[in-house]
């Protein structure tokens, strides 16, 4: 039974879509008795309403509630119209142009319906506007995304919500606010209007003992793993979309302090690996950067910018001489046949 009516309402949106037909198509004789049928239907139309053809919406305007109401008695009117004596029955062909030229006005007005009052996302009480932002190409991280598709991750992401996570974690890498303020920013743009379920995710994320996609998920989620992505509520969708955010910004961000100097990070490229070494000595900071094809690197912030260019594959050194605690660094690799840079953060604590 679900699987019949799903299949009804699959055919009745395709159908709803659909270019409207014109009139004329509609009525493309068929052969004399099509031509004669049509002729007899506006005949009897201009006698039964006064010279005027009649269209069966035009009856909407008996009801006195809503648009629905004035559909059933487009039925009811359609019924209980007197026939004149004068004119003989209509014949099979006259029936279906009348059928047909009813669906096409029915349909027309359901487009009309939907353009004037368009249907409200999951997470709307009423239609709201939203601001335009910037729209990712998803040929810009085509080079980045095998690193993407190996996140440890409980559910994989759609391409297009991986994507703006992506972006948006990129961004947020050159900043420095706190992770938790990260974490929301990065997947906020996903669920609008859902500030507090989603600090309130990341301060849990944050607490908790689990600093991996898949302990995060067995912790947040339990025994509920969604399926998919698609199938999963909006809560897990929440859930599922900020492990993503935390794991791409794991991936981006190289924290150095006195206990831990020296920190290596990698990224999975469709070219091969980008490996970043960033050691702490004093008050230096050298990276080196190894690409797997010709490039660049370049290390800016703290009033320093440096910058290094690889003619083939190799490893690229970047030094700051002047480097202190509290101190913010953006990193950029460039590849030779990427279309976008990626950006690395690297945070002296």
């Amino acid at each position: 039974m679900n699987r019949d009516t799903y299949t009804l309402e699959q055919r009745f949106l395709a159908w709803l879509i659909q270019e409207p037909e014109t009139e004329a198509a509609l009525l493309k004789p068929q052969g004399g008795e099509a031509i004669e049928a049509s002729r007899s239907i506006e005949s009897q139309d201009e006698n039964l309403f006064g010279g005027a053809a009649y269209d069966p919406l035009d009856l909407e305007d008996f009801a006195d509630e809503s648009w629905t109401l004035g559909f059933r008695n487009v039925h009811q009117a359609w019924d209980t119209i007197p026939r004149s004596s004068g004119h003989e029955p209509l014949k099979l062909g006259a029936k279906f142009v009348v059928q047909e030229r009813f669906h096409t006005l029915l349909k027309q007005r359901f487009q009309q319906e939907l353009q004037a009052n368009p249907p409200l996302f999951p997470w709307e009480d009423e239609l709201m506007e939203y601001e335009d932002g910037p729209v990712f190409s998803l040929a810009g991280f085509e080079a980045w995304k095998p690193q993407l598709q190996s996140l440890c991750l409980p559910v994989a992401l759609p391409a297009e919500v991986m994507a703006q996570v992506f972006e948006k974690c990129q961004s947020l890498a050159k900043t420095t606010v706190q992770d938790g303020r990260r974490l929301v920013a990065a997947v906020e743009g996903l669920f609008p209007n859902q500030g507090e379920p989603l600090n309130a995710l990341a301060g849990s994320m944050l607490l908790g003992y689990s600093r991996d996609g898949e302990g995060m998920a067995s912790r947040l989620l339990g025994s509920q793993v969604p399926e998919a992505y698609e199938t999963a509520t909006s809560e897990q969708q929440m859930t599922l979309a900020m492990i993503a955010a935390y794991e791409v910004l794991s991936r981006l961000t190289l924290k150095l302090s006195e206990i831990e100097p020296a920190v290596s990070q990698s990224w999975e490229t469709s070219m091969g690996r980008v490996n970043l070494h960033a050691v702490r000595e004093g008050h230096s900071l050298r990276l080196e950067a190894q690409l797997p094809v010709a490039g660049a690197v370049e290390l800016d912030g703290a009033a320093a910018h440096t910058r290094s260019e690889l003619e083939a594959a190799g490893v690229a050194t970047l030094v700051v001489s002047d480097a202190h605690v509290g101190q913010t660094y953006q990193v950029q690799v460039m590849l030779k046949e990427a279309e976008a840079p990626l950006g690395f953060t690297i945070q002296l604590l």
